[in-house]
Order: C-alpha cells, then structure tokens, then sequence
C-alpha cells in the first residue's frame, strides 16, 4: 500500500510544484533572478548574440548561454559559412503558466510591438514562425526544442538570403526577408518536483501535462497572441510577410485549443453564407497552421473534419492547416490510446466510432486522413551526427542546412519568376490553375504528397499520414526532410497568395 501512495504523491508534487519561467527574469523582478540576470528595469534590449557564441565550449559559452535566461529576445547577427551568408534572425521567447497566464504581460506586449516594429521596418518583409513544443520542454535557453528551433530559423534565413541572391542575379531589385521566431513555452517538463531530489517517471506526469495544455489553450491569452502576431504581419500593406505556426505533441493540442473556435467559425460562417451549389470560400489572412505529430484526441477536430468533407471549396482558398503525423510516433499510437482509456472512461458516447476518437490521437484516427507524405528514394538517411555542442541541436540540423537550401533552388526560382510577372504587371499565376490546388498530389524535393480519399483540391484543412522515413519517431522533427515540405508548402501557399492580388502591387 505504501507504494502506491509514494507514486501518487510523487504525481501530486510534479503538478504542483516547480512551476517558475526561465526566460522571464530580466522582464519581470518578481521572481528570483539568476547572478548573471542583475539588470536594472526598464528591461534589456534583445541579447545580440551568433549561434557559435551560443554554442561554443568552455567558459566562453557558458557565460553566453547563461546570459539567455535573462532576456527574451535574441538577435541573431548575420553569419557565414559554406560560401553562403544570410542576414540573421530573431528569436522571441514568450512563457505561460499552468493556468494560461503570461507569466510577464510585459514580456507578451513587448514581444507584440518588436515583432510589428521588424516587420514594418523590413524592407521586403519578414517570415514569422510561432512554435508551441510539446511534453518535456520547456522555455530554457538550451532546451531541445529551442536549440533546434534557432537552428531551423538559421536554415530559414539562409534560404532568404538565397532567393535575394538569385533576384540580385536577374536583375530583380530585391532583399532578404526577415525571419523572426516566436518560441510559445509553457512546463511541460516536469521530472524534479522539490529541491531536485525526487525523480518522477515522465510517464506519471501524461494526465497533468495534457490537461495542461488544453487549460492554456482554452484560457485566452495564447489566443491573444497568435491573433496580436498575424495583426502585426499584417500591418505592411502589401502581402510580402508571410505567419507561420508550428504546434509538436501537446503544443499542437494547445494550439488547435487556443484556435479550434476561430477555425470551426470561420468555416461554419463560409459554409453559411454560400448560396445555392456555389463552393466555400473561408475568408482568411494566409497564415498557415501545422500540428506535427499532435497528441490529442481525434474528437476534438471532428466539427472542421465533418465541415471540410460536406463542401467544395473555391479555387481561390488558401491552406489553413495541416496535421503531420508520423507511422513511427508510437507515443500518440500506443501511449497515447491506453492514457486516454483511463482519462475517459466515464465519458458518453453514441458509436463506437465516436468512442475510437476520443482514445486515437487526431492524427493517427484513420477516418480523418486525407492525404499520405510518402518518401522519395535516394535521399540517405541522416546518420548519427556524432558529438553535439553544448545548447545545439540533437540532430545535428544545421550540418544539412546549407544543402538543403542550395536544393531548393528551383522552387525559389519559381518563387521568383511569379515576383517578376507581378512586378512588371503582365500575366500572374491564376489561383484557379492545377498547380495551385495544394491538397492534390504533389512532388517535393524528398517526399510525394498524395491524397487517400475523395477530398476537394482547394480543401483548407488537410490530415496527413506521414511516412516514418520523414518523421522516424515521436520527436524526430527537426530533419531535414521535414523543413524541406514545411518550406516549400509555405511557399506554395504564398504563391496562391500572391496570385489573389492585383498585378503590379509590389510583392516581396
């Protein structure tokens, strides 16, 4: 008996205690601030810092790495390597707590007004990418998620400075957009509850850290700033900044929480105002959502499943969201469906197959599958990436991302020839053309898209069953394989974007 008690205790104290934010400290003097954090208010501006700064060894590094604790915003000065430059990025950190509050409103505003400021004053622009993580991460500066997140916005900006490279070299008067990032943190690491003396099992910590997710989605505030950041990529006149939201394992939970009402909305105010056969046109801004991997229950995307699947949709819609998830994520497979049995078995249900929703993640529930993300052959595998420097990246992303970008290069050529046409004012790419009906088949540079059911060309929401060469597991999503289809979906997202504007407005 004294052991069953012991692990629920042990469960008790890693829900309740520990819960502090990492980045907040040289915002908001409340909390107990680190030695290198003695910084007087108002707050610092973001620490201007490189990524070999941040993840070099020795002394050095460590003294930058904990000077990352005390701000929540990095700039990232512009880098070299390979032969190819690129003009650096930013990188903002905002922190929730378990009940969905900024643990700094300040932090939030402050991040709102830099991130409007960057993208009015840059002068082509800026990709904005928010990612919300998932269980076990959290906003600490080398965190595995934020390390591979900085190195992923690297990649980005290389392929910025790239297609101004090529533009420069038609002759086209362009230059690089800035990329700025968004890291959305919240506790979902909880092993130590007290005084780093107790181990819990991650396992014993599934039930807290999911209802935790859904509590900050559902509570507002996460909301707020994903409406504040699109209000922000907005503020230019033109169409040449592009929102990006990327939500992994329970941050995907939390996002489809924090916009599952503005989705089904939107969508059931199109399909309202439609008259007669004509097909629905569900009025948006461009931004684009993916939940990769998403552990959450199937139910909870049946309303914008059952929408999507009624209606045709104009050749105009642009992509709204897309849900990856991976045949080798056997968290959300196999974990995921024997928590949820014990999570809700006293729940009500009328069909069998209203109760496999509630137990199967959104992504792995077969009946909502429209699409599979098949490998192409003779890509290698990454292998190991050996030994990985302090607050990098697991994976050893940044070793591939030069390659990656240089293989881009046609897309970014066709990117260009589009920029061209709207610029001079002669004929635009027709939004109502094959090539940009983005839920048919498609090729990318390592994978194929193909769709597994009867589903409208110009669907907005997409569920996609991706194959375990491109995603080899729960976590494995930071490769270069994915950012190869987030990159170019995007930038055939932009594409249609840009066709649905008057010829000759500046673009990019």
């Amino acid at each position: 008996m004294r052991i069953p008690c012991l692990v629920i205790a042990t469960a008790f104290l890693a829900g309740c205690v520990g819960n502090r934010p990492h980045r907040t400290f040289g915002i908001d003097t409340r909390y107990v601030q680190p030695a290198a954090c003695n910084q007087p208010s108002p707050p610092p501006m973001p620490l201007a810092v490189r990524l070999d700064e941040i993840e070099a060894p020795g002394p050095a590094g460590t003294a930058v790495r904990e000077s990352l604790s005390c701000v929540t915003a990095e700039r990232h000065a512009a880098e070299s390597g390979a032969g190819l430059e690129h003009d650096g990025f930013d990188l903002h950190t905002v922190e929730f707590d378990d009940q969905g509050r900024p643990w700094s409103e300040r932090a939030v505003a402050d991040t709102l007004l830099r991130v409007k400021d960057a993208v009015t004053a840059a002068r082509s622009g800026a990709l904005v990418v928010t990612f919300v993580h998932g269980w076990r991460h959290n906003g600490a500066p080398c965190d595995g998620n934020v390390a591979c997140f900085r190195e992923t916005l690297e990649i980005l900006a290389k392929g910025e400075r790239r297609f101004a490279q090529m533009a420069e070299a038609r002759g086209v008067p362009l230059v690089s957009r800035r990329v700025i990032g968004i890291f959305v943190a919240w506790r979902g690491e909880v092993t130590k509850p007290f005084l780093n003396a107790a181990y819990v099992p991650p396992q014993l910590t599934f039930w807290s850290r999911k209802h935790t997710a859904h509590v900050i989605g559902d509570n507002g505030a996460v909301t707020a700033l994903v409406q504040g950041v699109r209000a922000a990529v907005r503020a230019r006149r033109n169409d040449d900044s592009t929102a990006v939201f990327v939500g992994h394992s329970f941050g995907g939970a939390l996002l489809l929480s924090a916009m599952s009402t503005t989705f089904n909305g939107a969508l059931r105010e199109a399909a309202t105002l439609r008259s007669g056969s004509e097909p629905v046109l569900v009025r948006h801004d461009g931004a684009l959502f993916f939940l990769v991997n998403p552990a959450l229950e199937g139910s909870r995307f049946q309303n914008i499943f059952s929408t999507v699947s009624e209606y045709p949709f104009a050749p105009e819609q642009l992509p709204v969201l897309l849900t990856l998830a991976s045949e080798a994520d056997k968290p959300v497979k196999v974990a995921f469906p024997l928590g949820q049995s014990f999570a809700t078995w006293s729940r009500s249900v009328r069909t069998r197959q209203q109760w496999q929703s509630l137990l199967q993640g959104v992504g792995q529930y077969q009946p909502f599958h429209t699409h599979v993300l098949e490998a192409k052959p003779g890509f290698d595998t990454p292998g190991d990436p050996g030994p990985v420097a302090p607050c990098a990246c697991s994976s050893g992303l940044r070793r591939y991302g030069d390659a990656l970008v240089r293989r881009l290069d046609p897309v970014y050529a066709q990117l260009l020839t589009d920029v061209e046409e709207l610029r001079s004012g002669g004929v635009k790419t027709d939004a109502a053309t094959p090539e940009l009906n983005l839920a048919t088949y498609r090729e990318f540079l390592y994978s194929t898209l193909e769709q597994t059911r009867p589903i409208d060309r110009n669907a907005p929401f997409l569920t996609v069953k991706v194959d375990d060469a491109l995603i080899g597991g729960h976590s494995a999503i930071f490769n270069d394989r994915v950012l190869d289809f987030l990159i170019e979906y995007v930038i055939l997202a932009e594409r249609k974007r840009h066709s649905l504007r008057p010829a000759a407005e500046p673009t990019r």
